[in-house]
């Protein structure tokens, strides 16, 4: 916790320092289900079929950090040496016609990161929603599964929008409708764009919510 809050400290000792590649959705709504939206019409999201009564079907893995499955905060990037994939489920059971299009919208309010602008990129999932939804980790295997294979989408992340509305590819589109009568999950990774110099509100922001992301972490190891 010590060295969280030092790390902050620096933060706002050096705002001359260029921004890096830091976390997105690191003080997520947890509470809010992200939506998949097939045709236009038709909405999937992560609070159907929930593993654990009244946790969404989200979250997070890491290699080496581990996680709790009573928690669906998404963060996804790095922060203090750990790296993070994060993950959505949905139950397409009612999926009874062919997906043409879909789009992956992620409720945004309350998040922060700590170095725009940055590249989000979805995944295919191999691990089973089940397995997924378990997310004690560490895991490497999971995590690397969250962030390798077939890409769905990537798009630069910057200004921040909210919602962020992500329009899935056309393998996305085929492993929907593959999918279609069980459950089907989207990984996440966050890579870094060229860094830029934030402003000194945006460092302060940051600043806030990283000690809250620390306080999060610690009760999370507890």
């Amino acid at each position: 916790m010590k060295t969280l809050l030092l790390a902050v400290s620096i933060g706002f000792l050096s705002l001359s320092e260029p921004a890096h590649a830091g976390v997105l959705f690191a003080f997520s709504n947890t509470h809010s289900a992200q939506v998949l939206t097939i045709n236009g019409t038709d909405t999937f999201n992560t609070a159907t079929s929930e593993f654990t009564p009244h946790i969404r079907n989200q979250g997070w893995w890491s290699a080496t950090a581990s996680g709790h499955n009573i928690i669906d905060n998404y963060v996804v990037g790095s922060f203090e040496g750990e790296t993070f994939n994060n993950f959505f489920t949905f139950d397409l059971a009612s999926l009874d016609h062919a997906a043409t299009s879909a789009t992956l919208t992620i409720q945004t309010a309350g998040t922060t990161t700590s170095g725009l602008p940055v590249t989000y990129s979805l995944w295919d999932v191999s691990t089973s929603a089940a397995v997924l939804s378990f997310n004690t980790g560490p895991s490497a295997a999971i995590f690397t599964d969250l962030g390798s294979g077939t890409n769905y989408a990537t798009i630069g992340v910057g200004p921040y929008p909210s919602p962020l509305v992500i329009t899935l590819n056309a393998a996305a589109i085929a492993d929907i409708n593959q999918a279609a009568g069980g459950f089907f999950s989207i990984g996440g990774t966050l890579t870094p764009s060229t860094p830029a110099i934030p402003e000194p509100g945006t460092l302060v922001l940051s600043g806030l919510a990283l000690i809250g992301l620390a306080a999060k972490f610690r009760r999370r190891v507890r």
